[in-house]
């Protein structure tokens, strides 16, 4: 009877430790989409119900917003110049014709047009498109407000205009992927698509949300975050998506009021309450000459980290109380 009774004790003590080891751990899981990696961590319970949730999510979300998927709502825009307004491209134009505003025109989703001449969606030419072609495009097809219009049924775009919601898809989707964790009852987990974070709850073992920064130039860490519950951090770069022309590379992210690749800055980190706007801000910081970049941050009271062409290290104000810099040498 003693032996049963150690025995069945031990087991027991197993089963709490094992219950105990699961629930520190995450589910972890990774897919590529949206032209990206994105992982999904999330703490039980419910963490894989959670999980398959959040990939139906960004499934939907690039099957309606993709440039590159022909029959998305944003490819029937861009080919017909005339889309029927659904939820998704209601909610992203919403968005990007907000932001177009405050970043003065530094986020814009018509400078695909621009990009395309680069060489971004195909097609890269031998030579940098010639300085007055640029200038006419800007003119003629680029600026959100000027070309993008809208009935009681219809999106409509200016015929030879392209757009592209490359830099919010991403913070969109996250935005969405979080209530849907949310509704299967997963309140603890980490959403990674590229850089663009977004965490929640805490997590069992009372650590904190800490995200890596990357220095891309020595290929190291420059900085630890430190996010609190429900918070989003984004970092854009030229780094990873650029064309080869003549040898010389150019990144994606541009300045769309020169046409010309932004080239202050290595890397802008931005800690923000949703995805979208450290998605979208991220990127509009990047494209941005520096002091131009520096003021923003500061009117809008952005947790922003800068990494200069010239490898200095700028924090916003509110960017010291969430940015912990790398000191080791």
């Amino acid at each position: 009877m003693k032996k049963i009774i150690i025995t069945t004790l031990i087991l027991l003590t197993s089963l709490v430790l094992y219950l105990h080891d699961y629930n520190n751990k995450p589910i972890s899981e990774s897919r590529l989409m949206m032209d990206t990696v994105i992982t999904i961590k999330a703490w039980p319970p419910n963490a894989q119900s959670a999980i398959n949730d959040v990939f139906k999510v960004f499934h939907e979300i690039e099957e309606a917003l993709s440039f590159h998927i022909e029959s998305s709502e944003l490819s029937a825009l861009n080919t017909n110049f005339q889309a029927t307004r659904t939820i998704h491209l209601d909610n992203i134009t919403d968005l990007s014709l907000k932001y177009y505003k405050i970043t003065e025109g530094y986020f814009d989703p018509s400078f695909a047009i621009v990009n395309k001449l680069y060489g971004f969606y195909g097609n890269i030419p031998s030579q940098l498109p010639d300085k007055e072609l640029i200038k006419d495009t800007i003119n003629e097809f680029a600026g959100l407000t000027k070309v993008l219009s809208f009935d009681k049924d219809y999106a409509h775009l200016k015929h030879g205009a392209k757009i592209d919601f490359g830099g919010i898809a991403g913070g969109y989707a996250i935005n969405l992927a979080a209530r849907a964790m949310v509704n299967a009852g997963c309140h603890t987990f980490l959403i990674d698509d590229a850089g663009d974070i977004k965490v929640m709850g805490t997590k069992p073992d009372k650590s904190e949300w800490t995200i890596a920064v990357l220095n891309p130039i020595e290929k190291s860490f420059l900085a630890t975050a430190k996010l609190p519950s429900a918070m989003c951090i984004s970092t854009s770069g030229n780094y990873e998506r650029f064309v080869e022309i003549n040898g010389i590379k150019y990144g994606h992210i541009m300045n769309p009021l020169t046409g010309f690749p932004a080239e202050d800055f290595v890397s802008v980190s931005v800690i923000a309450e949703t995805p979208e706007e450290a998605d979208i801000l991220s990127t509009a910081l990047f494209a941005m000459p520096k002091e131009s970049a520096y003021k923003i941050a500061e009117e809008l009271s952005l947790a922003a980290l800068f990494l200069t062409a010239d490898k200095k290290v700028v924090l916003s104000k509110k960017g010291n109380d969430f940015f912990l810099l790398n000191t080791t040498k």
